[in-house]
């Protein structure tokens, strides 16, 4: 029978020369940290083999001594320091890109060991309003508690901003999108002037761009397909410049299917490919929903059956949620 040693956190700490909390450290933001693999009366155990292993793949310290054989750096700091300068521009192309890979690597575990030693924490969440990927956050959390609309009734506003659409129907396609919170499109309209200080000032590009969509779909309406009656949508004018990262962040958080983004069923925000001169292929969305008089004469990326397949797969690995986890949208969760 195979004798595998196994260790709790401290006993592993205590192997790599460090402590517990840099080893909780590691087993929470290192992706292929290895797994636990039984609860002991300490806390998880994991394999003391396994572990030995990722430190040395990982670059880090065993017993005080750095692992990494023929390293640059090491290399790079065994020369007298006066030196160090005409030693890197004598490097090859290549190992000064292993340099500076191989510096990061130990900058990163030094800020680490330099956070271990002070006794004050650094705080887990910060909350910065001059980052724009913080306002793009709570600026996507506002538009999600704004209430839907059927697509079809959105009249004319003033405003620039973001918009999110919702499918409630039974189109094949889309049954396990149906109903949920996670919508089929995310995008923003930027204002008509770059610094407009109000929404008169922005124009009416959001009700314009949502407007677009409806057109679009309800040229594509039928039997047997999709219909505009069961679209609704979400919107949400924003000060000029918070659409940028509210959107970027919407489609990193729900993967939408018919974002570009996704590369699934993209093509709803297409406005006209001639095919003889533009030689472009119709787009998924468009063979998916045929009704466009542009788009029939373009050849095909994929057959219909090949979307619904890719819609299906994609659906099951980022599954539809019923409702927003706010607390998790808003620090950092996905």
């Amino acid at each position: 029978m195979e004798n595998t040693q196994l260790a709790s956190l401290t006993e592993l700490a205590s192997i790599a020369n460090v402590s517990r909390q840099a080893v909780w450290n590691w087993s929470k933001r290192k992706a292929d940290f290895p797994k636990p693999v039984s609860e002991g009366p300490n806390g998880p155990t994991y394999k003391v083999e396994e572990f030995k292993t990722w430190l040395e793949n990982d670059g880090k310290a065993i017993g005080g001594a750095l692992v990494g054989a023929n390293s640059v750096a090491e290399d790079l700091l065994a020369t007298d320091p006066n030196n160090a300068r005409s030693a890197i521009e004598a490097l090859s192309a290549v190992k000064k890109k292993r340099l500076r890979q191989e510096l990061t690597a130990k900058m990163e575990l030094l800020r680490e060991l330099e956070a271990e030693l002070d006794a004050v924490k650094q705080p887990e969440h910060i909350f910065d309003p001059s980052n724009p990927n913080y306002m793009g956050r709570f600026t996507a959390a506002a538009l999600l508690i704004q209430p839907r609309h059927p697509l079809a009734e959105v009249e004319k506003f003033y405003g620039a901003g973001v918009y999110a659409l919702y499918y409630k129907g039974d189109f094949p396609a889309y049954e396990k999108i149906s109903g949920k919170e996670t919508p089929l499109y995310t995008g923003k309209a930027d204002p008509k002037i770059a610094h407009a200080e109000n929404p008169t000032e922005q124009g009416e590009s959001l009700s314009r761009r949502i407007n677009e969509h409806r057109k679009s779909i309800e040229l594509v309406s039928g039997e047997g397909g999709i219909s505009l009656d069961d679209f609704e949508v979400r919107y949400l004018v924003t000060a000029s410049g918070f659409q940028v990262t509210a959107e970027n962040f919407l489609i990193n958080y729900f993967k939408p299917i018919w974002n570009k983004e996704t590369k699934i069923c993209f093509g709803i925000g297409k406005h006209g490919d001639d095919a003889n001169t533009r030689k472009n292929k119709k787009s998924p969305w468009d063979t998916l929903h045929p009704g466009r008089k542009w788009a029939l004469a373009s050849e095909e990326m994929k057959t219909p059956a090949e979307i619904a397949a890719d819609i299906s797969d994609h659906l099951d690995a980022f599954p539809p949620i019923d409702e927003v986890d706010f607390k998790s949208l808003l620090l950092g969760g996905t």
